[in-house]
């Protein structure tokens, strides 16, 4: 900030109020610029919540008068690249060969669990008739 900012010398509450006031403004803008680069809404409610909690440790850094919106934009971009390049790390992904032989064996899993339970059904009955 420079020294002519008048929120560099802002008592604490003023900058709060002006955070506040500004981000209330500008939320809805905020979220469907998330919402339009993420469009999981639950996904995009955690990238929203870890903009607005980056803006308020670094409002101190917003240049009072300057495009508000095109600031939380900026970080919104960082936090959505941020938080896709944890996604990749999380992910295993397999080639289709793999996933198919991955469905047709829990397929056979899941025929060779059904035949057990009726199996085992029918000699419960068994056992339940003597």
């Amino acid at each position: 900030m420079t020294e002519s900012d008048p929120m560099k010398n802002s008592a604490p509450d003023l900058v709060n109020d002006k955070f506040l006031h500004l981000y209330a403004e500008n939320q809805g803008k905020l979220y469907g610029y998330i919402l339009s680069l993420c469009p999981n809404r639950f996904d995009a409610d955690d990238i929203m919540q870890d903009t607005v909690s980056v803006m308020w440790r670094k409002f101190n850094d917003y240049q009072a008068g300057t495009d508000f919106i095109a600031w939380a934009i900026t970080i919104a971009k960082f936090t959505i690249l941020n938080f896709r390049r944890k996604q990749k790390k999380g992910h295993i992904h397999f080639d289709e060969d793999v996933l198919n032989y991955l469905k047709d064996k829990s397929k056979r899993l899941i025929i060779d669990i059904d035949s057990r339970v009726i199996n085992g059904g029918v000699k419960l009955y068994h056992l339940a008739e003597q």
